[in-house]
């Protein structure tokens, strides 16, 4: 067997873990984006905060339900910032309006005071992490894409190498029936679905992005709630991965296609016709006295 051919097994395995190292990449640089430009607001939200609380300490009660708002906006749309904990600390400082006239209204209007360098800073880290996500998916697709087509290339060449030998053993494979690799095939493919389904799941957990629990991100509750379900699901994705990876085992050798000798109307069939001492489905298992032995004479 050529060097080619025994490389197959090897250049195919390298080829499928480059895919999936491009697939999560493109996974994160995906994410990125999406955190990006659901940030895009953020400085038009920023400054419409500093001016609710400018107005709240002014004695406008109603402001006090923009604050809320605008900050509400920055746990759902804004990852764990400068900008985000500035929002939260003010919020948190103007929430207690009982407490105004032992200075928090201006220890929270002096933290505001910076809240647009710090949301410029925000967007520019952004937009640096989109960047190398992006250009880190790039070149993953590439070494994918050059790495898939040598690897079906000499999966060809190992299985036209191994021809000779399924076209030997072929006829003592027993015949199935026609709906055993409509199943497989289907078993299959909800096995692949596994499978990918688990590491997805898996690449999106690694990214450590906070799920929206409907509760503040600062406190206890929502810290310990956070941690759990991402427990839990980081759990369920490998176990979605094992069964996907189990599934697979046992179905992809039962859900190849069958060739099973048949014979012509001529005659038998190429294979039983040029193997006249193989026993196939279409000769019989007896031995005629006129058939010579490989390594005995005929008395």
């Amino acid at each position: 067997m050529s060097f080619g051919v025994r490389a197959a097994r090897p250049v195919m395995a390298i080829a499928i873990v480059t895919t999936y190292i491009a697939l999560h990449v493109a996974i994160t640089a995906g994410l990125d984006r999406q955190t990006r430009d659901r940030f895009h607001d953020a400085p038009a939200q920023a400054a419409a905060f500093a001016a609710a609380l400018d107005r709240y300490a002014g004695g406008d009660q109603p402001a006090r339900a923009e604050i809320l708002e605008r900050n509400a906006w920055f746990e759902r749309n804004a990852p764990l910032t400068a900008s985000r904990s500035t929002i939260a600390a003010a919020t948190d400082h103007a929430d207690h309006a009982e407490h105004a006239e032992h200075g928090r209204f201006p220890a929270a209007r002096e933290q505001t005071g910076k809240l647009a360098a710090e949301t410029r800073q925000d967007q520019q880290k952004l937009d640096q992490d989109l960047d190398s996500s992006s250009t880190a998916a790039l070149w993953w697709a590439v070494a994918a894409g050059a790495l898939i087509v040598p690897s079906l290339w000499l999966r060809h060449r190992r299985r036209a190498a191994a021809a000779e030998i399924v076209e030997a053993v072929r006829p003592f494979v027993p015949h199935q029936p026609w709906w055993r690799r409509p199943v497989f095939l289907t078993v299959n493919a909800a096995g692949y679905g596994l499978f990918a389904a688990g590491a997805i799941g898996i690449s999106t957990l690694e990214r450590g992005h906070r799920l929206a629990l409907g509760v503040l991100a600062h406190s206890m509750l929502g810290s310990l709630l956070t941690l759990g379900i991402r427990g839990l699901l980081l759990l369920g994705s490998l176990l979605v991965l094992w069964a996907g990876f189990l599934t697979l085992r046992y179905s992809r050798p039962r859900a190849a296609r069958p060739k099973p000798c048949s014979p012509t109307a001529a005659g038998p069939c190429s294979t039983c016709a040029a193997s006249p001492t193989t026993t196939s489905p279409h000769r019989s298992t007896t031995p005629s006295p006129s058939t010579s032995i490989p390594g005995r004479s005929s008395s």
